[in-house]
């Protein structure tokens, strides 16, 4: 019963860093389509750097 509970615990916390993965991948997408719009040099000079 103890070990069952455990598993369960540890799926809904996966579960949670998923979700939190997943909104963090939608906002780095969104802040780069940003970037590429209004100042796509700044993504030019971190290339050339390189």
């Amino acid at each position: 019963e103890e070990l069952i509970t455990l598993v369960v615990k540890q799926q809904t916390e996966l579960s949670k860093k998923d979700a939190r993965i997943t909104e963090l991948e939608d906002y780095i997408d969104n802040l780069l389509v940003r970037v590429m719009e209004e100042k796509p040099a700044i993504l030019l000079s971190l290339n050339s750097k390189c």
